[in-house]
């Protein structure tokens, strides 16, 4: 590791949620690029980038098809080594498929579950047709069907099982993995900051802990939602983290 490097920790579906067929090669390098020139106005004299995007990469023992695309991507994307007045800045562009200090790779971070989870109806946004017609009320039948997940069709004949016609899709421990490294690499002498590109407020007590154990690290958080900054901003001060939008 170089002694004037600089970690980025992209939580990769909060900026390109749903099917990654929905974006570009030049979507991807645009966001980095953005990331890259935020990192240049704040800390010029870094001579190494380790972007690492963290996502459920593994569905058992196989790469999802997000996963098999998004490698493909990046072995398209040549942004390393940056050319400047100043010198060479190397880099790197990965998936996240181990933790910073582990040798091994966490497989079974996308999982699909049977049956949805139950919902709660909020009753006073209800109309009065549908409070009066709740059998009809769209709804309402939803909540009847997935109240239990071994209940059947009310069809007449039809044998379906919510558990059997209705299923969800769940990321597993890629928020505790972003966590550890945030902790882990805040505590790197060689790592000069740290860039966390996430709107999640889950990460804020790995962002505390990581700058009050280590105040002279820099550590920012790099968001997606701009409405959302004077509140992100409010919270994380305490602990002297910086947000930006990033634009």
């Amino acid at each position: 590791m170089s002694d004037k490097e600089v970690v980025v920790i992209v939580d990769f579906d909060n900026y390109f949620p749903g099917q990654l067929q929905n974006y570009t090669i030049q979507d991807l390098e645009s966001f980095f690029t953005k990331i890259i020139n935020v990192i240049f106005n704040e800390h010029n004299d870094t001579n190494n980038i380790c972007i690492r995007l963290y996502g459920g990469w593994y569905q058992e023992y196989v790469y999802t098809q997000k996963a098999s695309l998004l490698a493909t991507y990046l072995q398209q994307i040549n942004i390393f080594p940056i050319i400047i007045n100043s010198g060479k800045i190397d880099g790197s562009i990965v998936i996240a498929e181990q933790q910073f200090g582990l040798d091994f790779v966490w497989y079974n971070t996308f999982q699909k579950k049977a049956g949805l989870q139950k919902v709660l109806i909020d009753h006073s946004k209800e109309s009065l047709t549908c409070s009066s017609n709740s059998g009809l009320c769209p709804v309402r039948i939803l909540q009847k069907f997935i109240k239990n997940k071994e209940r059947l069709c009310n069809n007449i004949g039809c044998t379906t099982k919510h558990q059997e016609i209705l299923y969800r899709k769940e990321q597993k421990m890629v928020d505790t993995m972003m966590t550890c490294d945030v902790i882990t690499y805040s505590s790197e002498p060689t790592v000069k900051a740290i860039y966390i590109a996430s709107d999640d407020v889950d990460l804020f007590p790995c962002i505390a802990i990581s700058k009050v154990r280590n105040v002279d690290k820099e550590i920012t958080l790099l968001m997606k939602n701009g409405l959302q900054e004077p509140l992100y901003s409010n919270i994380l001060s305490n602990c002297n983290a910086k947000v930006k939008t990033l634009i």
